[in-house]
């Protein structure tokens, strides 16, 4: 998805946006699994790949990881999803699956 929306870009470092891992975007997309699944870090971690390290990913996490790059993304995500033709057809963007069902995220009134 990245690769796509680019959203990943969304995540910048605590002290700034000048600091910039390389492959970020393999350890933020580990990060996301992890805790998208709630499945901890255990699952995620990959000794020999430099991403995918306990250390890497819990710098990761402490440095990248937070509110304001996470809302960052998922609006990116949600607006490069109302792009796709078929999305109008299916709530325009604002769908929800919840145990294999689909509802309709209602339109804030405030």
């Amino acid at each position: 998805m990245h690769a796509r929306t680019g959203m990943f870009d969304c995540f910048t470092h605590i002290t700034g946006p000048h600091v910039r891992r390389a492959d970020l975007d393999i350890s933020l997309a580990a990060q996301t699994v992890a805790r998208s699944c709630n499945v901890g870090l255990i699952p995620v971690i990959k000794a020999g790949t430099p991403a995918l390290t306990a250390a890497r990913l819990i710098g990761v996490e402490r440095g990248y990881f937070h509110g304001e790059g996470i809302v960052a993304a998922s609006a990116r995500l949600v607006g490069k999803q109302a792009e796709i033709d078929i999305t109008a057809d299916w709530g325009g963007g604002l769908v929800a699956p919840v145990d294999g069902m689909r509802f309709v995220i209602p339109v804030r009134s405030l």
